[in-house]
């Protein structure tokens, strides 16, 4: 694996492909962004935290028709649906033995794989956290074990992948990572998307009792469509048992599910979703690979998912300005439901 393209939007896809590059391996970048490009080759990506500090020059294409030669490796970081058909482009520049690692957060595999047709596929749950500070200059804030697993393809690709990662970040093959994805999936989904429509920060939607009621809406109906794909979830983060959670529908239950999240709204004091700072600088989110992913499956599965359909669509018409954020967005009945 000597030739790697890097696609997406995502600060992820960079960390790796830099690091890459600073060893040394053939690594080129897909950046639509004039501004963000210019940087790039001009400046090179400075990476600092966690015990990095350097810069490294990169090599970048306005669009994938300005791609040559064949790559081994395409590192796909993009959450958003309008973002993956564009891989289509790339697949002349792909072998038989090319291998697609995907590493944007939330699932948009389900979508790829129809795009890819017969090329390996790689999930990846990744243990890097970034924070940019200006285009080109990114913040490792966290550098985890990273969970890399088969979505479909060659079990050979994946080990190779594993051997290549390993070189610059810790990770390890789970051969169940679907589990780790969703439950990480899960918990986003409960929450960008109010943060996102609503305007307030995760602390503030889960102080709030009808805030709450949507949020355990929305993980059991994540819940439910992953009991119809027979995925087994992982506790979030090792400690929050989704199952556990959700267990009972007594008065006792109830009041103890409340009180959990009221309590867990002290570890997000004023942090805001992506969702929701994507839509305010002008571009789209992520809800594509959450609640979208959820409501994806679900139509596949038969389940019903009114509660993450009618977020994923409310998000949408907010990217397209057709509605406004606010919490106003929630005095619509259907949702007293859930109050």
């Amino acid at each position: 694996m000597n030739r790697v393209v890097v696609m997406g939007e995502e600060s992820t896809g960079f960390v790796i492909g830099t690091l890459l590059a600073a060893k040394g391996m053939d690594v080129t970048f897909v950046v639509e962004d004039e501004y963000h490009r210019y940087s790039l080759e001009k400046n090179g990506l400075y990476l600092f935290g966690c015990g990095y500090d350097l810069t490294v020059e990169l090599s970048c294409v306005a669009d994938a028709s300005r791609l040559t030669g064949v790559y081994d490796v395409l590192i796909f970081s993009s959450s958003v649906i309008e973002g993956v058909h564009e891989i289509s482009f790339v697949l002349e520049h792909l072998h038989p033995d090319s291998a697609v690692l995907c590493c944007q957060r939330g699932i948009i595999e389900d979508v790829l794989q129809d795009i890819l047709g017969h090329q390996t596929v790689i999930s990846m749950e990744c243990g890097v956290e970034t924070r940019s500070h200006a285009p080109g200059n990114l913040e490792i804030i966290a550098m985890k074990e990273s969970l890399i697993g088969l979505w479909k393809g060659d079990q050979h690709l994946l080990e190779s992948c594993e051997l290549l990662l390993g070189t610059v970040i810790p990770v390890r093959v789970h051969h169940s990572v679907i589990r780790a994805m969703y439950s990480s999936l899960i918990f986003g989904a409960c929450l960008d998307a109010l943060c996102a429509i609503s305007g307030l920060p995760y602390a503030a939607l889960m102080r709030k009792r009808r805030f709450r009621g949507l949020i355990i809406g929305v993980m059991s109906e994540a819940v439910q469509v992953a009991d119809a794909l027979g995925i087994l979830i992982e506790p979030y983060r090792r400690f929050f048992n989704y199952y556990s959670f959700l267990k009972g529908d007594n008065t006792v239950a109830r009041l103890n599910r409340n009180m959990v999240l009221f309590l867990l709204s002290f570890a997000f004091e004023e942090r805001i979703s992506r969702q929701l700072r994507a839509i305010l600088d002008g571009k789209k989110g992520d809800v594509d690979a959450l609640n979208g992913f959820i409501s994806r499956c679900a139509q596949r599965t038969g389940v019903i998912t009114p509660l993450n359909d009618l977020l994923t669509a409310m998000v949408k018409d907010i990217e397209a300005r057709h509605r406004h954020i606010g919490v106003e967005n929630f005095e619509e009945e259907f949702f007293y439901f859930y109050g």
